[in-house]
């Protein structure tokens, strides 16, 4: 967001016309003059922005009858306080709590209305909660203006006796990649402290007292993590250099493989998280989505609850799970495919001692490359003393002999090296890491040994083999093929489209049929 972010601030507090504003962004290959280059997909992606989000904008002034104008708020932030700090240097977090609202603000002349814009990547959210609204709306209504202070710094605040609250705020949502909005919330100081005090306080007391502790990709920029005791540490998962980059980074087995078939994609879709607002998914991926769906809700009853009842949807031609709708052919393939892992399924002969997770996060930290390993299986449960880690894949063709296993799902490669590399041997000695494939003809049930020296080094040559390349790309050239078809980054990127575009033009025209002909 910052290359959008900052021409918006150019535009809007230096009044730059946007043409010109766009020019900037591809001649400073978005960076304006500090910062990194940015992507050429993600210039492409800001310039749409840019003009979509101003269209916006001048759309919702205009058509908004019998509400009073707003106007760019300039080189301001509103910052709601509570407490006072007496020592500008005195930082006790319990001296003194400062909300904010990132966004773009805005407010009438008279300061009676204030407005913020949330931009979204794709379509504009339509999901947030009413907790989240009444954080915002706080911020909105007893936000001081203030100057942004350096990063880590606390607010100086300003001199707020001759503060007025505003009368109402109004919070639109803005997708970038689709230029939609919509009017989130319109409230009043009343409505605002009723939905803050019902739903955002006890959420805030939670937040300032919780000590728990749940390792995942937030670890990569924790400040505590030097002593952090719930994060494991491991060296050696892979033969590996440090990358030049001096931030920690999160890596996940969908990371490597995505930026395997193309790093390009990978950056865009999972470093930018830059998606089309149109849906490229495949069937196919639509269908393991409903499918991991409705397993993850049975494996959920924990242990001792098999996947055998209820057998299956009652209709199998018309079904959801998850949000994800399947009808027709590709309803009864996955239907065949539930029906086929209730003869796999492990949790009805696990005793209630057992441990289930299902969809767990683990993490594992190795130090010396300043990576964080992501990995969140199907399921994880604990049998006979030992860890199982099973990773559940529907698929329209059973794989061949030719494609070693870990290869073929980096995933299991994961999987044995943060079994393997867990403290207690026995407990290595009787964990397995299992993958499950469901064809709608047949089921396989394949398994790994994490205590192997001959597995645990095929793992480790494949993770350096597809980690290094990513930890020291920093370019993410594309690479196009048939991937292209499902890219949710595709609209920003033009080697992808005219892959396409050319393989399109090579395709033969089918026949068509003449009136009244026969065959």
């Amino acid at each position: 967001m910052a290359p959008f972010m900052t021409a918006l601030d150019l535009i809007e507090h230096q009044d730059q016309p946007v043409d010109q504003v766009i020019e900037q962004l591809f001649a400073s290959q978005g960076a304006f003059g500090y910062g990194p280059p940015a992507h050429p997909s993600l210039l492409d992606w800001t310039a749409q922005a840019i003009t979509r989000f101003v269209a916006a904008r001048r759309h919702q002034q205009a058509s908004t009858t019998g509400v009073l104008p707003t106007h760019p708020l300039r080189n301001l932030e509103w910052v709601a306080f509570r407490g006072h700090r007496t020592d500008p240097d005195d930082l006790d977090t319990v001296a003194v709590r400062e909300y904010t609202a990132w966004g773009r603000r805005y407010e009438s002349a008279d300061g009676s209305l204030r407005e913020l814009w949330l931009p979204s990547y794709g379509k504009a959210k339509q999901n947030r909660s009413v907790a989240e609204q009444a954080a915002i709306a706080h911020v909105l209504f007893r936000g001081v203006p203030s100057r942004r202070p350096p990063f880590g710094k606390p607010c100086a605040r300003p001199d707020d006796s001759a503060f007025r609250s505003p009368d109402r705020v109004r919070v639109y949502e803005f997708g970038c990649a689709a230029g939609d909005s919509t009017l989130l919330l319109d409230w009043s100081t009343r409505e605002a402290a009723a939905a803050f005090a019902a739903h955002t306080t006890p959420l805030l007391a939670r937040a300032e007292t919780d000590i728990a502790t749940r390792p995942g990709p937030s670890c990569t920029d924790c400040k505590a993590i030097e002593g952090c005791r719930s994060l494991r540490r491991a060296e050696g998962l892979w033969p590996g250099t440090p990358s030049p980059q001096r931030s920690r980074r999160d890596i996940s087995a969908w990371d490597l493989r995505t930026y395997r078939s193309c790093p390009a994609r990978y950056h865009l879709e999972r470093q930018l998280n830059l998606r089309s607002a149109e849906d490229n998914e495949s069937e196919e991926t639509r269908r393991g989505r409903a499918v991991d769906a409705w397993l993850n809700e049975r494996h959920s009853a924990g242990p001792g609850h098999s996947c055998r009842y209820p057998a299956g949807p009652e209709d199998p031609d018309d079904w959801e799970a998850g949000g994800h709708r399947l009808t027709g052919r590709i309803a009864r393939q996955a239907t065949a495919m539930l029906g086929w892992h209730r003869t796999l399924c492990p949790l009805g002969a696990l005793g209630p001692e057992e441990k289930v997770l299902v969809q767990h996060t683990s993490a594992v930290l190795i130090p010396s490359l300043g990576v964080v390993l992501i990995a969140t299986p199907d399921l994880l449960y604990t049998r006979d003393g030992g860890w199982f880690w099973r990773e559940t894949k529907t698929v329209s063709r059973l794989p061949g002999q030719g494609v070693p296993l870990m290869r073929r799902y980096p995933q299991l490669a994961v999987a044995v090296m943060m079994l393997a590399s867990r403290p207690d041997l026995e407990t290595i000695r009787r964990s397995r890491v299992e993958l499950e494939l469901l064809h709608e003809d047949s089921p396989t049930l394949e398994q790994l040994d994490p205590s192997r020296p001959d597995t645990v080094e095929e793992a480790r040559l494949l993770l350096a083999e597809l980690a290094e390349p990513l930890l020291h790309d920093t370019r993410f050239a594309p690479t196009p093929g048939s991937h292209c078809a499902d890219c949710p980054a595709r609209a920003w990127c033009r080697s992808g489209t005219e892959h396409l575009a050319e393989r399109a033009s090579r395709e033969p025209i089918p026949p068509t049929r003449e009136s009244g002909s026969r065959e």
